[in-house]
């Protein structure tokens, strides 16, 4: 059993293009790194695809702890209120140019009552920051939906653009 383990952002604290995820999985718990397995690997594809350097972006969690014992790791509500504030400094602190959201969890927690089918393409401002919204890279993955990532490399091209 593994219990509670928290995978911190990775990238720099400057950068202009920050993406954020849903939760860290067991590939990003044994390494202290986001993004790191199947999921974090399709992420690394469109980032290439869209002309993005992954050590110029910031990659966060929008729940940086997640509970290995658990099942279904998705992150539950009251992980993600306990995480908002971590999140929520960060942004204030590297002040991106632009934020990426991938799949539902990370855009709710910015536009509550949203879906990426909602929202996936447009450009909403948070608080002045535009944030794209894209589905997370683990939709894409060969045995779910491996047509929309084209999508998420297209809505990353969108980001860069904005980012600068």
């Amino acid at each position: 059993a593994f219990g509670r383990t928290c995978v911190p952002p990775e990238g720099p604290t400057d950068a202009s293009v920050m993406v954020i995820l849903e939760a860290p999985g067991w590939q990003e718990v044994k390494s202290r790194r986001p993004a790191v397995g199947p999921a974090g690997k399709i992420l690394n594809e469109c980032l290439v695809a869209a002309g993005i350097q992954r050590v110029d972006i910031r990659v966060e969690n929008t729940v940086g702890c997640v509970d290995m014992d658990r099942e279904d790791r998705r992150p539950l509500p009251a992980g993600i209120q306990a995480c908002r504030p971590r999140l929520m400094g960060d942004i204030e602190e590297i002040q991106p140019r632009v934020i990426v959201c991938c799949g539902g969890v990370a855009i709710s927690t910015f536009f509550p009552g949203f879906t990426v089918s909602k929202v996936r393409g447009m450009v909403r401002a948070w608080k002045g920051v535009p944030v794209v919204a894209t589905y997370h890279p683990a939709y894409a993955l060969p045995f779910r939906s491996p047509q929309v990532k084209p999508l998420i490399i297209e809505d990353l091209k969108k980001a860069r653009e904005l980012g600068g």
